[in-house]
């Protein structure tokens, strides 16, 4: 179970934690014997500590990643203080929000005071973003006049660099995402500390996938960079692949720091447990190309995340057009659950709308 502390932000209440754990068992690296005394002379050296390393050094720390089954270590997170979270600068406009008793729970209005709208996807001011970035908007382009692509026939993965000349580094990019996951170098990652806050419900369905838009207020700290989280959208099968296979769910929640940077978190789903923020999102999906917006429900991203904040580190790409590079990942390592009725209800919108894994190119996954 998790652990709560609250903060403010802005004068909004939030549920903040830092996702953090011990090394991850399963791929802990084993140093062989002969090596543990020089690792040991190394560390005493603080001359050496800035040392490039050279390629045999390098080859020592790189883990081999076990079969995606083996990633099911569960660890308890920390807080996040409160000088993190008030160092970043307040949003303008962001709204108080109430935060749920317990993770995955709802505020829910009585029946008699349920508001719920269905309204067309577009570029509204509460995306959060603007034209420049709509290439990932959920997995989808927000905005109607936006060229078309897509994850089969005409417009599948392998032909959006033809399908139109914003989209061209879908196929000559050299840092593209998602990949393959088979092995990693061990470093000590700096902890990843998140401030969601709870948001009323904005599930969109753009025709290619499902998302939710989330209103300004809430952070998400990777080292001393601050990213605002702008929505979140799922793929099934889960993109990133661990080892040479993908879990059958992935969401990825896109963030954006105040010099543009983005910043992804991808949270990977093997079956398990019902989720009930899951849940929530399914039972509100709106017919292709529509926003569902429940005013009376409350959404508790944080109901989506694994207790464990080991993460493995990369710097890629959107995954959808135009495939802009220059974002930073960050892949937990321990999976969410999601019940097999739940994978099936999503299974039945979009069964394959999931990038195909893109070469390393050199780029080296590092981590924790």
């Amino acid at each position: 179970m998790k652990s709560w502390k609250y903060v403010l932000l802005n004068g909004a209440a939030l549920a903040v934690f830092s996702l953090s754990s011990p090394v991850f068992a399963q791929s802990k690296r084993v140093m062989p014997e002969d090596h543990k005394a020089a690792k040991q002379d190394e560390a005493a050296s603080p001359a050496d500590q800035g040392a490039p390393a050279n390629h045999a050094q390098i080859e020592e720390k790189i883990v081999p990643l076990a079969h995606p089954d083996a990633h099911n270590v569960a660890e308890g997170l920390e807080a996040a203080t409160k000088a993190d979270i008030e160092a970043a600068a307040p949003v303008a406009g962001a709204a108080p929000a109430a935060v749920p008793a317990a993770i995955g729970m709802v505020e829910e209005a009585p029946r008699s005071q349920m508001k719920m709208r269905i309204e067309p996807v577009s570029s509204g001011s509460n995306t959060g973003h603007d034209a420049s970035s709509a290439a990932q908007d959920l997995p989808v382009s927000a905005q109607a006049e936006a060229p078309r692509w897509g994850y089969a026939g005409d417009e599948n993965p392998f032909a959006w660099a033809a399908l139109d000349g914003q989209f061209k580094t879908c196929a000559d990019g050299k840092a593209q995402s998602p990949v393959d996951i088979a092995q990693y170098m061990q470093e000590d990652l700096p902890k990843l500390k998140i401030a969601y806050a709870p948001m009323a419900l904005q599930v969109v369905n753009s025709g290619r996938g499902i998302g939710v838009m989330y209103e300004p207020g809430s952070k998400f700290m990777s080292g001393e960079t601050i990213y605002d989280l702008l929505h979140f959208s799922f793929h099934a099968p889960g993109e990133h692949y661990v080892n040479g296979a993908p879990y059958p769910l992935e969401m990825q929640l896109m963030h954006r720091a105040e010099n543009g940077e983005m910043a992804a978190l991808a949270v990977l789903f093997k079956l398990g447990a019902a989720n009930p923020a899951l849940q929530m999102i399914l039972d509100n999906v709106p017919p292709a190309g529509q926003t569902s917006v429940r005013t009376d429900l409350t959404l508790d991203v944080t109901g989506l995340l694994p207790e464990n904040g080991d993460y493995y580190a990369y710097t890629g790409s959107l995954t959808a057009p135009p495939c802009s590079e220059g974002v930073k990942w960050h892949v937990l390592k321990t999976p969410a659950e999601l019940s097999l009725e739940q994978l099936h209800a999503f299974q039945k919108l979009y069964s394959a709308n999931a990038r195909p894994v893109q070469p390393l190119n050199g780029r080296i996954v590092k981590g924790n």
